[in-house]
């Protein structure tokens, strides 16, 4: 595999793993809405659709840096590959994917840095 396919992976890989937290937003807006809709307890209609739209909107806000890392990688951008490092670093702990693009996001980081190997010198300098 050349590095920009290894490129191209960490992108999509930060974009779905930035989907999944998306994904559970929106089922925790839907159903702590629908339920405070439903129940007959009128403080519990007022706090569940709040507290619905307060996890999701966080949950959201947790998925933007993945997106825009796994988009600046994609494309390209010069501030992708940083970010990615970034958001991988603070992905570590989020065992076992976020683990795992952690690490992937650091070891590319480190084989895009690194200096091309030295040519053999012969001789005195």
């Amino acid at each position: 595999m050349d590095m920009d396919q290894h490129l191209r992976t960490l992108g999509i890989g930060h974009i779905i793993y930035s989907l999944l937290l998306i994904v559970p937003a929106a089922i925790v807006f839907g159903v702590l809405t629908s339920v405070g809709v439903l129940v007959d307890d009128p403080e519990a209609a007022q706090i569940l659709p709040l507290v619905g739209t307060f996890v999701a909107a966080f949950l959201i806000v947790l998925a933007i840096p993945g997106l825009l890392a796994g988009y600046g990688v994609l494309k390209k951008k010069s501030w992708g590959l940083p970010v990615a490092l970034v958001v991988g670093i603070l992905n570590i702990l989020c065992f076992p994917l976020g683990t795992a693009l952690g690490i992937y996001s650091i070891w590319i980081f480190n084989k895009m840095n690194q200096p091309p190997p030295a040519e053999p010198k012969f001789g005195y300098a």
